[in-house]
């Protein structure tokens, strides 16, 4: 029996043609979105670098450079003010009117006050109480020179001064209590005439022939102001030999400044100091030094004006400002400050072109957060908000 043997042969069965062959390449990623992001970045920093000037000038303030003028002061300084001041007393006593008002300036030779009625005799129109309120203001007179001289150092000079100003008010005081006082002539239709141009002022103090600026001292002045007291004359009766009004300069007049001594050196004889008076605000007078005068902590330093200011001839004690040293430079606001290689400087615009110029600082004005500068050039642009430039920008 033939048997055919079929062992050794192998089956193949067909394989599945619907089976699509693996793609390798879908498992790499795509570099393609990188590339993409890459070149939007590139492009916007190229674009935001090219319209710089375009974008960020809109944020940045420029002005242009002007020289500056800082004045630097000493404030709330007590003065006294010293005129030419004329007094013109009673020829006799009797009833006036007074023809010109207070104040108003006046040629050489026009009535100031008429008298109504004259008398021979001084007791008629002084009463007890007018001759006690005259010796108190001569006594108060003795006070303020016998308190100076006690507060003085006892130089000869001092001494002689003021024992001829005692002399003085001891002969205005007899004056007062003596009762046979030759009057003089008398005439019902006497008039007081100005003796020369001026503004009239009514107001006496007793001040009017103590400002000796050779003898005066910050002590006397603030004895002065301490003890002073301004009265208005009552013209409805006048009694001779007393104030009756005074002829001021309205030309010229001097201003003495108590400073203290440190600050001596900021006024030269001669220096034009800007000043500010109290009683005349908003106004800036300029003063000349005549001379500075030196009195242990403080000392004197005397200015001449030769400008009328409102109330200038009835004001004598006051407050007042004066410029003690000038500056000039570029005030600069801090924020327009920067730094380049440990230098401060600031950036200026040349030609469209943003450049670093370095400064020198002369003072910084903490009050207006500015600072005042030197080193530039007056009209240069400077930027003065830098947070928004770099050196080397370009702003339209």
């Amino acid at each position: 029996m033939n048997r055919n043997s079929n062992t050794g042969n192998v089956v193949n069965f067909p394989k599945n043609r619907n089976k699509k062959p693996r793609n390798d390449s879908k498992r790499q990623p795509s570099l393609l979105p990188l590339l993409i992001l890459f070149l939007l970045i590139l492009f916007l920093v190229l674009f935001l670098s090219w319209a710089r000037s375009f974008i960020f000038a809109r944020f940045v303030d420029i002005e242009v450079l002007e020289k500056d003028k800082q004045e630097y002061w000493l404030e709330d300084l007590t003065a006294v003010i010293r005129r030419d001041e004329e007094i013109v007393y009673a020829p006799v006593s009797g009833k006036t009117n007074r023809l010109v008002q207070e104040g108003k300036r006046v040629q050489k030779g026009q009535p100031i006050i008429s008298y109504d009625q004259v008398s021979i005799t001084e007791k008629d129109f002084q009463t007890t109480d007018d001759i006690a309120n005259e010796i108190n203001k001569t006594l108060a007179r003795f006070e303020i020179e016998l308190s100076a001289l006690r507060n003085q150092d006892s130089s000869g000079a001092h001494i002689s001064e003021t024992i001829e100003e005692l002399k003085e008010l001891d002969s205005n005081y007899q004056e007062l209590v003596n009762p046979d006082i030759e009057l003089g002539n008398t005439d019902e239709s006497t008039k007081i005439n100005a003796p020369k141009p001026g503004i009239i002022s009514f107001f006496i103090d007793g001040l009017e022939e103590k400002l000796d600026k050779e003898s005066i001292t910050p002590e006397k002045i603030n004895q002065y102001k301490g003890q002073y007291e301004e009265y208005l004359q009552d013209y409805e009766v006048a009694v001779a030999r007393a104030p009756l009004f005074k002829m001021v300069d309205n030309h010229r007049w001097e201003a003495m400044v108590i400073v203290n001594s440190s600050k001596l050196s900021y006024f030269d004889e001669g220096k034009s100091v800007p000043t500010e008076f109290h009683f005349n605000q908003g106004d800036t007078l300029t003063g000349k030094v005549l001379d500075v005068k030196e009195h242990d902590d403080y000392g004197i330093v005397n200015l001449e004006f030769r400008r009328e200011i409102e109330d200038f001839w009835e004001t004598r004690f006051t407050e007042v400002n004066l410029v003690k040293n000038t500056r000039t430079g570029f005030k600069i606001p801090e924020s327009a400050l920067t730094e380049k290689d440990g230098q401060t400087g600031v950036y200026l615009i040349k030609r469209g072109i943003v450049r670093f110029k370095s400064i020198e600082i002369i003072d910084e004005l903490k009050a207006d957060d500015y600072v005042l500068a030197d080193g530039l050039d007056e009209g240069s642009l400077i930027v003065t908000s830098t947070f928004f430039v770099r050196e080397g920008d370009k702003l339209r």
